[in-house]
């Protein structure tokens, strides 16, 4: 593979160059697709599936958001909802709802479901331990009652004004349906 790839880099050199561009060393790096690499955002890699054999392809090609940009969203709306300590729990599910449905349309197109799941999981757990700080003489059971409602077969999806009429359900980004091109 490297030994291909030392001989293609001079005609690829030399493509670029007849129209005005260069390839850097240090930005360019040569990987098989079997390790993966990462590009805007996305992982992209082929996994071997020895039942997949067509022609030439030998495994499921698969893109995924790259696991440090999930790290990265996971990690801002923790502060998010760390930051919001006295404002109300109706504007911070304004802004998570925004933050949510932006990123899951961004990655809807690719193999993103664990992902989706993951970032579900963080911001669950994230307002779970906000509400229990914030309430903590109350009861789990009195928390449930108060801020979550059951949707979907899912008991636990968390709604601010809940009974009034400006309540507000949080964007459950692991339902989101997966459309690829």
């Amino acid at each position: 593979m490297n030994e291909l790839s030392e001989v293609a880099r001079p005609s690829i050199v030399e493509f670029l160059s007849e129209r005005g561009l260069e390839l850097h060393s240090e930005k360019t790096g040569i990987c098989s697709v079997e390790e993966g690499y990462d590009f805007l955002g996305y992982h992209f890699r082929e996994y071997p599936d020895k039942g997949r054999m067509k022609g030439n392809k030998l495994g499921a090609f698969l893109v995924t958001p790259s696991s440090e940009k999930v790290k990265a969203f996971c990690k801002e709306l923790r502060i998010l909802i760390k930051g919001y300590n006295e404002k109300s729990l109706y504007e911070l599910t304004r802004k998570l709802n925004m933050k949510l449905r932006g990123w899951a349309e961004h990655y809807r197109t690719v193999t993103s479901q664990k992902a989706f799941d993951t970032v579900s999981y963080h911001v669950w757990n994230a307002l779970w331990r906000k509400l229990v700080r914030r309430h903590r003489k109350r009861s789990k059971d009195w928390l449930y009652k108060k801020y979550f409602k059951r949707k979907k077969g899912n008991k636990w999806i968390f709604v601010t004004g809940k009974g009034s009429e400006k309540e507000l359900v949080l964007f459950q980004i692991s339902y989101v349906e997966i459309k690829r091109h």
